[in-house]
């Protein structure tokens, strides 16, 4: 069997990530773990050069900027000013 380099690498990645603690998910676009774990996958889809990951920017803020998912929460809407 050939070995997957690809497989290797989302191992590592998996292993550097894994132990971290994530901010509240009202607070994902601005969670560094978060976006490490999301450039981790971009790169493993070979999806982390052009546009891909600017508009995944946009969309984490939008998600985050949702009432249903800040719920009023001071941090969050307190970081989505500073964004």
């Amino acid at each position: 069997q050939v070995p997957d380099p690809r497989l290797d690498q989302a191992a590592k990645m998996f292993d550097e990530l894994s132990d971290k603690e994530l901010r509240p998910a009202c607070q994902a676009h601005a969670d560094d773990v978060r976006k490490k774990i999301d450039r981790a996958v971009l790169e493993l889809l070979d999806l982390h050069h052009g546009t891909v990951p600017e508009t995944l920017k946009t969309l984490q803020w939008l998600w985050c900027n949702e009432p249903s998912v800040h719920g009023q929460n001071v941090k969050a809407l307190g970081l989505l000013k500073q964004n």
